[in-house]
């Protein structure tokens, strides 16, 4: 009878060796193991492991979505950008940043203008924020003139943006440009403030998580 007792109470000294609670907390992981091992001996290394993978992928979830939240705050301050979110199926968030024609170039030209190049260096400050971020630039024109002209001068205004965030140093892998014309129009092309609506560049921003 007292060998059972005495089994017993071995048994609770093992299992109850730590008072405190495990609680998540900022360590990295070899210290939460360090910790699983001390106060829970019944724990298996895989699970150790497994525990702190898990704790670990919260912490970098909770910062991506800290760190697009404030891209995604900062980029709607910029004047001249009316900024969109997307939310795309696999749980992704992309930005589209849209800016008109009128406020990039002159009449009829490709050229990046003062107010343009002002929009950009913010937007660049924030890109860089976010590692590897990917930028997709699309062009768009209303359906005054010829097609072909149009989707010439929709990809030579997108091809600028793409250029000005190269030379800033924004790596090429991570920017594409594509030439619309007017084949996308958001209002109509019948009246003058709907053609100027459809004259635009949009900005994609996204990042693979």
């Amino acid at each position: 009878m007292k060998k059972i007792i005495f089994t017993i109470c071995t048994i609770c000294l093992v299992g109850c060796k730590s008072k405190e609670m495990i609680t998540v907390s900022n360590a990295n992981l070899s210290e939460k193991e360090s910790i699983l091992i001390e106060n829970n001996s019944n724990y298996s290394v895989a699970s150790i492991v497994g525990i702190g993978a898990e704790l670990i992928k919260k912490e970098q979830e909770k910062a991506i979505n800290k760190k697009l939240l404030e891209r995604e705050n900062k980029l709607k301050n910029i004047p001249g950008l009316v900024v969109t979110t997307i939310d795309e199926t696999n749980g992704k968030k992309i930005f589209k940043a849209t800016m008109q024609n009128e406020i990039l170039f002159k009449f009829d030209s490709h050229e990046l203008n003062k107010n343009a190049k002002s929009i950009l260096d913010e937007m660049i400050g924030i890109i860089n924020e976010i590692p590897n971020t990917k930028i997709k630039v699309i062009g768009h024109t209303d359906n005054i003139g010829e097609k072909g002209y149009n989707i010439l001068l929709s990809q030579n205004r997108a091809a600028a943006v793409g250029n000005y965030l190269r030379n800033a140093g924004i790596e090429t892998k991570n920017i594409t440009e594509e030439g619309k014309g007017f084949d996308e129009p958001v209002s109509s092309n019948k009246t003058e403030a709907g053609r100027a609506k459809n004259r635009r560049v949009e900005i994609f921003l996204s990042n693979d998580y």
